[in-house]
């Protein structure tokens, strides 16, 4: 399955890497490294906040919320702040304290934003243990739900990316028209060739816990693929939903739908 934090995970394993580092420097007074190590921390903090802010711009709402990466950049650019100004004695051991003390709340911001580290689409800790009647139960009615699901506006193209260069965009409205919230909603996009073999396919997740879909509310979604296919004609794109499951639903629950067949033209 699908793991969310697989994007920002590199990022965030470095930053708790350098701060362990820059504190063995600290405890062996190796400065120069520590000075290193600083200037490295302040990059990957800011590198992981940017990072969540371009996904946030491609209507990527996977990964990290953006309030966990600002949390997880600002505990670290406040963690050096704090040594610098221990360093030239600008603050008193109690200030000091109290600033890494700010870092810690932001880290365990994290841990409650990001549902204590649960981080796979649609995922959320039952409170309860569920029979089998009624994980089948809620199966049906998410099953059932598809048919208020409207997709359009429908199309992808080639685009100039400054980071990964010629890439594929794939955009959409997704509408829901029934009465209820849609938790988690899946994705599968092919990009066809001209004799409609698959030339790239992936799956996406335009609807999760922390982005609902409301009930009589759409959304319009846009994402890249990670593959850039060359001789791939924008009409030839088929988009389908393969999952779904609705607000309040055990993630147990959630329905899938094969592809239908056929492409599906811009509108």
């Amino acid at each position: 399955m699908f793991i969310e934090m697989a994007t920002h995970a590199p990022l965030l394993i470095l930053l708790g890497l350098l701060l362990f580092l820059h504190a063995l420097c600290l405890v062996f007074n190796a400065r120069r490294a520590a000075v290193f190590l600083e200037y490295a921390l302040i990059v990957n903090a800011l590198g992981l906040v940017a990072l969540r802010v371009y996904l946030s711009l491609l209507g990527d709402r996977t990964g990290l919320a953006a309030k966990s990466a600002i949390a997880a950049g600002l505990a670290a650019i406040v963690y050096i702040a704090a040594i610098r100004m221990l360093k030239s004695k600008k603050v008193g051991i109690m200030v000091f304290f109290a600033l890494i003390l700010i870092g810690l709340i932001s880290f365990a911001f994290i841990s409650v934003q990001e549902n204590e580290g649960v981080l796979v689409p649609g995922v959320t800790a039952p409170s309860k243990t569920l029979s089998e009647a009624e994980i089948r139960r809620q199966e049906q009615d998410n099953a059932a739900y598809l048919k208020n699901v409207a997709l359009s506006a429908i199309k992808g193209d080639y685009y100039n990316d400054t980071i990964h260069g010629r890439s594929i965009f794939v955009e959409c409205e997704i509408k829901n028209e029934g009465q209820k919230d849609i938790g988690t909603l899946t994705i599968d996009a092919i990009l066809l060739s001209p004799n409609g073999e698959a030339l790239a396919r992936e799956e996406f997740y335009p609807v999760s816990d922390r982005a609902q879909l409301p009930a009589l509310k759409r959304i319009h979604y846009l994402t890249r693929f990670s593959s850039t296919p060359e001789n791939w004609n924008h009409n030839d794109l088929k988009i389908a939903i393969t999952e779904l499951r609705l607000a309040g639903n055990s993630m147990l629950s959630t329905a899938k739908f094969r592809p239908k067949e056929g492409r599906l033209d811009e509108k």
